[in-house]
C-alpha cells in the first residue's frame, strides 16, 4: 500500500468537486522516479451508496489504454491558489463519460491513468463517503521516499513544478 485517504462529501455540498484528473498528474512520473514503470492500483470502497445526486465516480471510457498524460492545469491561477489540477474532457471530440454509482461496500478500481472526477453532492440527506486506498510496487514508494515525496500536502519539495505535463 503507498496511501490511503477518507473523502467525505457532506449533504448539501455542492461545492465538494472533484474536477477532472489523471491520478499520475499529481505524481512524479516513472522517469523522473528512475524505474520502469509506476503501475498503481487504486481501489475506492463505498462506505455510502454512491449515486449521481450524491457525486459519485464518472470517469472518461478507456482513457487509461494509451498511459498517456494529458496536459493538466491548476484549477485556481496558479497551484498556489488551488493545489487542485484539472484537464479538458470533451465529448464533442470523442470523449465518453461514464457515471460509476456503486452500493454501500463496492469497490472500484482504476489505475493512474484513467481520467475521472466527481460532482458535489446535491443530496439534501445523504452524505458520500469513499475510502481510498492505492497500491504501488515497493520500489516505487521507495523512490518516491527517497526523494521527498509522500502524498502528502506538507512535503518541503514543490511538487506542482516536477512534471511538464503541468501547465
Amino acid at each position: 500500500k503507498d496511501y490511503d485517504q477518507l473523502l467525505n462529501k457532506r449533504p448539501g455540498k455542492t461545492d465538494a468537486v472533484f474536477p477532472w484528473h489523471q491520478d499520475m498528474g499529481y505524481w512524479p512520473s516513472a522517469k523522473v522516479l528512475g524505474v520502469k514503470e509506476t503501475s498503481t492500483c487504486t481501489f475506492s470502497l463505498a462506505v455510502d451508496d454512491s449515486t449521481e445526486k450524491n457525486g459519485c465516480l464518472r470517469y472518461v471510457v478507456g482513457s487509461h489504454l494509451d498511459k498517456t498524460l494529458r496536459p493538466h492545469k491548476p484549477l485556481g491561477e496558479t497551484r498556489n491558489d488551488a493545489h487542485a489540477l484539472t484537464i479538458d474532457v470533451d465529448e464533442s471530440k470523442g470523449d465518453a463519460i461514464k457515471l460509476a454509482p456503486v452500493l454501500r461496500g463496492s469497490v472500484t478500481i482504476h489505475d493512474e491513468y484513467v481520467v475521472h472526477s466527481s460532482s458535489g453532492n446535491y443530496s439534501t440527506d445523504q452524505q458520500r463517503r469513499t475510502y481510498v486506498v492505492a497500491f504501488r510496487p515497493r520500489k516505487v514508494v521507495e523512490a518516491e521516499r527517497r526523494i521527498g515525496f509522500t502524498h502528502s500536502h506538507n512535503d518541503e519539495t514543490n511538487w506542482d513544478t516536477f512534471e511538464s505535463s503541468i501547465q
